[in-house]
Formats: structure tokens, C-alpha cells, sequence
């Protein structure tokens, strides 16, 4: 029988992230004040719009993944050849194999200045019809230590000079279903 040594850790002071610049931050709170603007009842998804590769990019559905799809992809003028082609499929919202282009690093700015984040993540570029222009995932949530308010449809963040938030699209949300369903309906 093998012993087995366990330890507690109390205080870390080095390690794997110390190179991590921290950021100290307020409590992040949501108001009533907040729901302004918002149609009620609603079950609408989050829709944001953020900078990609310095572009200003549209109907970014908050959501599992990050994926770009390829209209958007061309749109910013990266060459293709910067995409990386190890990868492997995905499957798409209607359960059907998707075989994505490649990947690609891009920054993502989201918010506005001083209170704008910028996240260097990586994209799955992918040739299908969508609605929507690229995918937000929870791991870039996450990085950025941010809340989602679906009821608010309001994502907020922290950033070096503050909370920062940025305010769902509800029309976008709205037209981006509109436009799914009736393509959707179209190909049965």
C-alpha cells in the first residue's frame, strides 16, 4: 500500500500567474435603473458589438465559443494564410458536422475608452449561414471577469480604470432571430 502525502496550502506568493498584472475592482452590481430600454418579457439572447482586429463588428452573439464566421473573417482584411489549419470539426447548431476554415488570434476590444478591455483569443473561423457575425465564449468571460445580466441583457467587466458595461442589442437580437427562423424555414 502506497502512503499518500497530503499538504495544505495557506499563502502562495509565486507561481504559474504571478506575471498576471493585477487589478483591484468594486463589487459589480445591477439596478432596476438598468432595465431601461428593455422590452419585457423577453427571452432574447445576448447581442453585443465589440472591435475585432480594429474593426467595429456587429451582432456578436454572447454565447460558448469563440467562432468567426468567415463573412466577417474576409471583411477584416486578415490574409488567409495567418489562419492555423490544425483543427478539428465542430458541430453546428442544427446537430450537422461543421469543418471550420482554421483558427485565428485576434484582439477583442470590448467597451469604450477608458473602460475598454482588450482580449487577445482565438477564433474558430467557420463557413456556414448564420445570422450573426461571431460568437463570444465563456472562457473570454471569464478572463475578463465578467457578469452577464440576461434579464438586462447587459454585460458588465472589469477593466484598469473601472466597472465597465456594455448594453445587449435587443433589435439586433430580435432581427438576427427573425432572419434564422425564416432561413431555416426556407431550407425544409
Amino acid at each position: 500500500m502506497c502512503a499518500v502525502q497530503h499538504r495544505q496550502i495557506l499563502n502562495v506568493t509565486e507561481g504559474r500567474h504571478s506575471k498576471i498584472r493585477r487589478i483591484g475592482w468594486k463589487p459589480i452590481t445591477f439596478s432596476e435603473e438598468e432595465e431601461k430600454g428593455i422590452i419585457f418579457p423577453h427571452s432574447d439572447p445576448m447581442i453585443i458589438r465589440a472591435n475585432i482586429a480594429d474593426f467595429d463588428v456587429g451582432r456578436i452573439l454572447i454565447d460558448t465559443g469563440n467562432v468567426l464566421f468567415v463573412v466577417a473573417f474576409k471583411s477584416l482584411g486578415i490574409e488567409h494564410q495567418t489562419l492555423n489549419k490544425e483543427i478539428t470539426p465542430l458541430v453546428s447548431f442544427s446537430d450537422d458536422f461543421v469543418e471550420p476554415i482554421g483558427s485565428v488570434q485576434l484582439p477583442l476590444a470590448i467597451g469604450a475608452a477608458p473602460r475598454r478591455t482588450i482580449v487577445y483569443t482565438h477564433f474558430l473561423v467557420v463557413d456556414c449561414p448564420t445570422a450573426y457575425n461571431a460568437i463570444i465564449g465563456k472562457a473570454v468571460l471569464t478572463w475578463m471577469k465578467a457578469v452577464l445580466s440576461l434579464h438586462m441583457l447587459l454585460l458588465t467587466f472589469v477593466t484598469h480604470a473601472g466597472i465597465s458595461q456594455v448594453q445587449g442589442d435587443q433589435l439586433s437580437a430580435r432581427t438576427c432571430y427573425i432572419s434564422a427562423t425564416r432561413d431555416s424555414t426556407r431550407a425544409t
